[in-house]
This record gives structure tokens, sequence and C-alpha cells, in this order.
């Protein structure tokens, strides 16, 4: 029989996640993979803290919030909740953008 190999994860990494109600900024490990977006409080976690099933409408481009110095956003098209992130530095940033 023919094993499948397991797919990891299309881009996994630590940002900074600009809470919805409290608007406070928390680091957060991010998982991309296919078409969905996904964060957990730590790598090890199994219990996701939230998600965000991305479709070819969502975007994400850089941003300007909170004097972040390398913020973007995961911009909801259906008028939803929208994710801000902060990355690390600016190649962070850009690779993130590029994967979604």
């Amino acid at each position: 029989a023919e094993r499948k190999k397991k797919v990891g994860p299309t881009k996994e990494g630590r940002l900074y996640k600009r809470g919805a109600r409290r608007k406070n900024w928390l680091e957060r490990t991010f998982v991309l993979k296919e078409n969905e977006l996904y964060y957990l409080k730590q790598a090890k976690d199994t219990k996701r803290q939230g998600e965000v099933p991305l479709d070819a409408n969502w975007t994400a481009q850089t941003w300007d919030i909170d004097n972040r110095k390398y913020a973007f956003v995961v911009q909801n098209p259906y008028g939803g909740r929208s994710f801000y992130c902060d990355a690390k530095d600016d190649q962070t940033r850009s690779d993130w953008i590029d994967a979604n």
C-alpha cells in the first residue's frame, strides 16, 4: 500500500496579533496551510486560538497601525473581522504577505 506523505504547513512562524476587543498586541504562532490561516498561543499547542477560512477574495497587504514598524493586515472581503499582524522585520512581513 502506498503511504501518503504528510503535508506540512505552507508557512509557520511567530507574529504579533492585535486583539479584536482590547486592541493589545500579543505574540502568537501563526500557521498557513492550504486555504486556512490559524494561530496558537505557543507552537507546541494543539488548541487553536482563532482561525481564518481564506479564499481567493482575502488579501494581505502592509498596513499602518499603532506605530507598529512591520504591520500588515489580512483583509476580510466580506465585512467581517480582519486580522492585524506585526512581524519582526520587513523580510518576514513580505514573506507572509506573499504566502497568502
